[in-house]
């Protein structure tokens, strides 16, 4: 996939849940765009959540759904975060609503 369509822009690269371009099928990120505290246990739930998608066990919203809410969490982090080529990726000090969304999707609790 080249930069067009997986959508870089100048404050990085924007992700359905930190994992899935929108526009991009059958690629995944696994920890790579993502900046949080606990980088280990979000690469291990990036890993659980991605099988479950390869497995059917997990379905994505539609491409239309996910660039929705893709552009939700760029204006949010666009609203209060300062400029800066990786604030795509910046999820620090909301890394534990961040796991709990993606532990959600999954229906775990």
């Amino acid at each position: 996939a080249d930069l067009k369509a997986l959508g870089v822009e100048d404050d990085g690269l924007y992700l359905y849940r930190q994992i899935f371009p929108p526009n991009v099928p059958e690629l995944a990120f696994c920890g790579a765009e993502v900046a949080c505290i606990s980088n280990i246990a979000t690469y291990g739930i990036h890993s659980e959540y991605i099988a479950r998608v390869i497995d059917g066990n997990l379905v994505l919203p539609s491409p239309e759904a996910m660039v929705r809410i893709v552009e939700e969490t760029k204006a949010w982090k666009r609203s209060w975060m300062a400029p800066r080529a990786n604030r795509s990726n910046m999820v620090l000090l909301h890394q534990i609503h961040y796991h709990d969304q993606l532990m959600r999707d999954m229906g775990l609790p």
